[in-house]
This record gives C-alpha cells, structure tokens and sequence, in this order.
C-alpha cells in the first residue's frame, strides 16, 4: 500500500491537471501528504517527501511565473521531475523501490544482490514509463488530450504490470535450486 499511497499525490495532481486544474491538483495532492502525514507520520518514504517539495514548488511558482505557462507545462515538469528522481537512485544504485520492498520482505533477504537486482529492473520500469510519458505530456496532449490520456494510462498500465511480474521472471528464470543450497524467494 506504501507504494501506491506515494502516488496518489501525482494521481490526484495529473488527472486534475489534464483538466487545467493544475492549481487545484497541486493543492489537493499536497493536502493528501498533509493528511498522510498526520495520520500516520512514520510510514512515509522519500518519495513522499519530494512529491511534497515539488507540489509546494509549484504552488510558489504562480506568483513568478502566467498561469497559462504552469497550465501548459506542469504536467512535463511533474514527469521530469520523478524520472529525476527515479534515475539517480537507480545510479547511486539504491532503487525507489528498495524501501517499498522492505515492508514486504524478510530482512534476511534485503542483502540479496537478487533483491536488489529485481529492485533496479523495477525502478528501471519506471523511469521508462516516466521518462516515456514526457514527449506525450509535451507535444501531444495539446493538439489529442485524448490520445494522449490512453497512452499515457496505456503506459501506466504496463509499468504496473511489469512491476508486479519482473520479480516472478526472475526468480523462474534463476532455475531450480542448485543442490545443497536455497533458492531465494522474495514474497
């Protein structure tokens, strides 16, 4: 659930920004981090945090910058912004989804190169999905709002998909266990 809770702030900001409700987007999603925060302050990751800062950004971006310029390109700059964040911590080689997977698997595990194999391909996904989404937001959404939403859900449905299997492909593709020692089962 941390996974998808880290989210919803950009689900609430986008889909209302695909309505040019940027302002309204930006606040409801910051609100939904405040919310988070209170409720239950320990459960947050760095994500949530940075989402956060971006959102707040924003908000102090309209009194510097015509509404109709942050209408035009919140969107791309929401995207590029967390295909940033997911590239470094895929270079210093300590994937977004670390934490997410922590929760849900034995500590015996976490030192695996397994478990951080599958945890790289994974954010990998997902610095594709948004590093993909961004010509969408920037030269399609204006001229096919429409197009632009099916691909761009299209998109997301695969990264999910992709997320939920990469961790069964590799373990089935590691083969059976070599003889006198444990194969490695990350759920």
């Amino acid at each position: 659930m941390g996974f998808i809770r880290s989210f919803i702030p950009w689900i609430i900001f986008f889909i209302l920004n695909s309505y040019q409700l940027f302002f309204l987007g930006a606040l409801l999603g910051l609100g939904f981090y405040i919310f988070s925060c209170i409720r239950n302050p320990h459960t947050l990751y760095v994500l949530d945090h940075l989402s956060a800062f971006f959102l707040m950004g924003l908000l102090m971006m309209i009194e510097f910058f015509h509404v109709t310029v942050l209408k035009n390109y919140t969107g791309t700059l929401g995207n590029g912004f967390l295909a940033l964040y997911v590239f470094i911590t895929i270079v210093i080689n300590r994937p977004f989804t670390l934490s997410y997977a922590k929760k849900i698997t034995p500590p015996e595990k976490w030192n695996s190169p397994h478990f951080l194999k599958i945890n790289r391909w994974i954010a990998i996904v997902w610095l594709l999905y948004f590093f993909l989404s961004l010509p969408i937001m920037f030269f399609i959404s204006d001229q096919h709002p429409i197009d632009s939403q099916i691909l761009q859900w299209g998109l997301l449905l695969i990264a999910v998909v992709l997320t939920k299997k990469i961790p069964q492909w590799y373990l089935k593709a590691m083969g059976p266990k070599p003889m006198g020692q444990e194969r490695v089962k990350l759920d």
